[in-house]
């Protein structure tokens, strides 16, 4: 009597997206890959009155100057719909904003 072979069917494992990385000239990639200044650059030696108190209510745009209360004093780097991009001296943070 001759052994039963079994066939263990494998379901293909899925991949979510295209797959597909940009290159790193494409203009997609460009867009997000802006020179950036530092923070130094960007923030120091501005007078207290250049920064605006940062409320998810309000509205910025490219290169405002912020006032957070747990992250201090930041600009906005990015802009993208109903999010920004703030550079503070630890680093960026993605915040909320009303968009324009």
């Amino acid at each position: 009597m001759m052994g039963a072979i079994m066939s263990i069917k494998r379901t293909k494992q899925r991949t979510y997206g295209s797959g597909r990385k940009e290159a790193p000239d494409s203009p997609a990639s460009a867009k997000s890959q802006a020179p950036q200044n530092s923070w130094s650059e960007l923030v120091e030696g501005k007078p207290d009155e250049a920064f605006v108190p940062y409320s998810l209510e309000s509205h910025f745009s490219l290169g405002a100057l912020v006032q957070h209360t747990k992250f201090g004093r930041g600009a906005v780097v990015e802009v993208s719909g109903p999010h920004v991009v703030v550079l503070f001296a630890e680093g960026t943070k993605k915040l909320g904003h009303i968009p324009g």
